[in-house]
């Protein structure tokens, strides 16, 4: 897997903090983004518009939430 460059990277968070902020119609909208290769155990890269305490502290959350079966997101139809 051949990384991608560190101006792609940044790229990608600026444009994926714009569609989230006019998708959720706010400010700004926080996101972490991981990506792996399927091929291999290791962990590729991540990016993330947040700092990373709090970005660690939403991820545990998240791991309790999935692992207890717990609905996460916005039910369909409600905003």
């Amino acid at each position: 897997m051949k990384p991608p460059k560190p101006n792609q990277l940044d790229l990608l968070a600026k444009s994926l903090e714009e569609l989230l902020s006019e998708m959720y119609k706010t400010d700004r909208m926080g996101f972490a983004l991981f990506m792996f290769d399927f091929n291999t155990a290791l962990l590729g890269d991540y990016i993330s518009n947040a700092e990373r305490e709090d970005m660690i502290k939403f991820m545990r959350e998240l791991a309790d939430r999935l692992e207890q079966g717990k609905f996460i997101g916005r039910p369909i139809g409600e905003a």
